[in-house]
């Protein structure tokens, strides 16, 4: 299995599931610096984390246990690019915002070939909600929209959710133009739909040693809703992803000036003839919109191919143990270092002080966050 393996499993997560976190407690993880395994330093005292919302009327006794609300409908319908929210679907659409999708082109917005960002529309204060962490907090007008609020959490998320949006005008541009923008629109929505479908039953479940039993038709006394146990623990399987994304392309693809910003964010560059290669650290590939246009989209979904995921085991890469998300602040607005820097200052908040690791060990010296629980 390649790491398309647990970039899809994403994908398809973020499609049928999404926790409701209004109202949950704050539970944070205390940090022991005398812990002999721990080579992080925490200057904060404590791993933040906050607990889900409890569903109403649950959690009230050892005979009614807590459960959480899934806030999206649980079926594999594309949700992650088109969203459940007419509203959403409505500003990621070609046209017009004015409640009224007569007015919707068949096409999905995709500026320059990429996903929206939330300026797109002039006021991104008018843009649907998104999750912003990481650099992005110095400028959320950055960040991209997408069907899900989750879109810019990582690269290889942002860039499958792009690839899809682009399928998307594809086959609408292949429909007969007799068609009016809204049927072309459905028609390539519901191809798009059945596409995810197909992927994840024929080829990503088997490939992940899923075998389901052959499908005898629709049973309207199936309840699908999407169980606590499914989503927090069947569906887990956070050790298979490294702590590095690696992509590859023609030397001269890329200038030297965006050769030195890549290092600058703590990217590895490797110019070994007519090849390049990019080494992003996860920490870096985090929250950062701006990488995937930089990079490219042919490189970042050939890259996610080129190279095999981990085992499903207890080992965890610290990179999303420990250092997810980097976060510029006032004083340090880059906040980034790599496997050789030394340590830096405490300088972002919150975070954990550690570094760019190429494997499942701990590194040395940049400024980032941990694993939020919402994730």
């Amino acid at each position: 299995m390649s790491q398309w393996g647990w970039t899809w499993g994403q994908f398809l997560d973020h499609t049928f599931g999404l926790r409701d976190d209004v109202g949950g407690a704050a539970a944070n993880i205390p940090f022991n610096a005398a812990d002999p395994l721990e080579e992080f330093r925490n200057d904060f005292g404590a791993i933040g984390f906050n607990r889900s919302a409890a569903t109403p009327g649950t959690g009230t006794g050892t005979s009614n246990p807590r459960q959480q609300t899934n806030t999206e409908s649980t079926f594999v319908n594309a949700a992650v690019v088109y969203s459940n929210s007419p509203a959403r679907l409505e500003w990621l659409r070609d046209g017009s915002v004015d409640g009224n999708v007569t007015n919707n082109g068949p096409t999905m917005m995709l500026p320059g070939g990429y996903l929206p960002r939330r300026d797109a529309r002039g006021n991104p204060a008018t843009a649907p909600p998104g999750d912003v962490d990481g650099r992005l907090r110095a400028d959320p007008t950055r960040s991209f929209v997408a069907g899900d609020k989750r879109v810019n959490e990582n690269i290889a998320l942002s860039a499958t959710q792009t690839l899809f949006a682009r399928e998307h005008n594809r086959i609408v541009g292949l429909l007969p133009n007799t068609l009016s923008a809204e049927d072309k629109f459905q028609i390539a929505r519901r191809i798009v739909m059945a596409e995810q479908q197909y992927i994840t039953y024929t080829e990503f479940l088997p490939a992940m040693g899923v075998r389901l039993p052959a499908y005898n038709g629709y049973n309207p006394n199936v309840n699908p809703t999407l169980s606590n146990e499914f989503a927090t623990v069947g569906y887990r399987a956070h050790s298979q992803i490294h702590g590095e994304f690696e992509f590859e392309g023609d030397t001269g693809r890329w200038t030297q000036a965006q050769l030195d910003a890549f290092e600058a964010q703590g990217v590895e560059v490797e110019v070994d003839g007519a090849e390049t290669a990019l080494v992003v650290p996860l920490n870096v590939a985090f929250f950062n919109p701006d990488l995937l246009p930089a990079i490219g989209l042919g490189p970042v979904l050939e890259g996610l191919s080129g190279e095999s995921q981990y085992d499903n085991d207890e080992m965890i890469d610290n990179q999303l143990r420990s250092v997810l998300f980097q976060v510029p602040v006032p004083g340090n607005p880059d906040c980034t270092g790599s496997d050789d820097a030394a340590p830096q200052p405490a300088s972002c908040a919150p975070s954990i002080i550690a570094g760019a690791s190429t494997g499942r060990r701990p590194g040395a010296g940049s400024c980032v966050r941990p694993t939020p629980s919402s994730r």
